[in-house]
């Protein structure tokens, strides 16, 4: 591969990059999101789901979920948990929910266990360094729901970081085999 090729792929490579981040940061999600866990099938139902992130002083955010349970599957049916995905299993603190909770997270959610009457409104939250975009959320009143909501991902600006820097060390690994 002569110099001219290289020097084009490593300009083609910055080039879609950047790309790739403007257009993430331009399509910055409606921050309060304001959406529906559906249930669907032989006993549909769906409670609005209100997400607000907000940035706190020390520059990290608080994600915070005001949940309208106003519609089960089966009437008297409790509230038993509520999840936010977390895919990237990124870092959180401060989980909170304003009645009591258990809290819990598997490899790819963030959970609150609750037991809370049909016709509660309940706010959840915590707070992370990391950035948000639209991820899965889910309920369970018996029958799971599930729907979109604001959530940790990785910023874009890091990701594209992370590929430009992969891409410097495999053009450093390429030019050292050489010599």
């Amino acid at each position: 591969m002569s110099r001219q090729s290289k020097l084009a792929l490593v300009f083609g490579l910055i080039l879609v990059l950047a790309s790739i981040t403007i257009a993430q940061a331009w399509a910055v999600t409606d921050n309060p999101y304001i959406s529906n866990l559906f249930r669907t099938g032989s006993r549909p139902y769906s409670n609005q789901l209100t997400a607000t992130v907000t940035t706190i002083l020390d520059g990290t955010y608080h994600y915070a979920y005001e949940l309208i349970y106003d519609s089960a599957a089966f009437a008297g049916q409790l509230l038993t948990s509520f999840s936010v995905a977390n895919d990237y299993d990124m870092p959180f603190t401060n989980q909170w929910c304003d009645y009591d909770f258990t809290a819990a997270q598997s490899d790819n959610s963030i959970y609150w266990y609750v037991n809370l009457p049909l016709g509660t409104t309940v706010n959840f939250s915590y707070d992370s360094p990391a950035f948000y975009d639209v991820v899965d959320s889910a309920m369970s009143a018996g029958l799971p729901a599930g729907g979109l909501t604001l959530g940790m991902v990785p910023e874009p600006g890091t990701v594209a970081a992370l590929l430009f820097g992969l891409c410097g060390a495999m053009w450093a690994g390429i030019k050292r085999k050489r010599k």
